[in-house]
C-alpha cells in the first residue's frame, strides 16, 4: 500500500507559489463529487445511495461514457445531481499541451451539452485541472474560452 498525503505540505505550497492550493470557504458544507463517469453499474450504485440519503452530488463526466448512457444521464439530471465536464477522455495532464487539452475539455463540453438537460450542467464546472495545473495554465483556458 502507498503512502499518500491527506494534506498538501507546506513547503511543496511554499515551494510552487503558483499553483491553487486552497480556496476560502467560510460556509459548512462539503461537495460531493464523482469522477469519470458514468457507468452503469458504479454510477447506478452511486445515485441509489445518495437518493437513500437525500443527498446531491456533481458527476463530473467524460464524454466518451456519455454515449449510450441516456437512461443514467436522465436518472441523474432527474434527482437534482449537477453534470460537470470532466473532458471527453481522460488524458494524462503530463503527456499532452495545453492545446490538446484544451480541444479534449471543448470536445467534452459539447458532448455534455449534446446529452444532457441544460439545466443541470454546472455553470462554473466545465474546467477539469490536470495534475500539473497552474494559475498560468487556467488564464490560458480561460482566454481561449471567451
Amino acid at each position: 500500500m502507498g503512502f499518500y498525503f491527506h494534506r498538501i505540505p507546506s513547503l511543496f505550497q511554499k515551494l510552487f507559489v503558483h499553483h491553487i492550493w486552497t480556496i476560502p470557504n467560510s460556509s459548512n458544507e462539503i461537495y460531493l463529487t464523482f469522477d469519470d463517469g458514468p457507468t452503469p453499474k458504479v454510477s447506478e450504485q452511486i445515485l441509489h445511495i445518495l437518493a437513500e440519503y437525500n443527498v446531491v452530488g456533481t458527476f463530473f463526466c467524460l464524454g466518451k461514457n456519455l454515449k449510450n448512457q441516456e437512461r443514467l444521464i436522465k436518472e441523474m439530471c432527474t434527482q437534482g445531481h449537477q453534470l460537470a465536464n470532466h473532458g471527453f477522455e481522460h488524458l494524462d495532464g503530463w503527456k499532452i499541451s495545453k492545446e490538446e487539452y484544451f480541444d479534449n475539455q471543448k470536445r467534452g463540453e459539447q458532448t455534455l451539452n449534446e446529452y444532457s438537460s441544460n439545466n443541470n450542467i454546472h455553470p462554473f464546472c466545465n474546467l477539469s485541472l490536470p495534475i500539473q495545473s497552474n494559475t498560468s495554465f487556467v488564464d490560458s483556458y480561460v482566454s481561449q474560452s471567451m
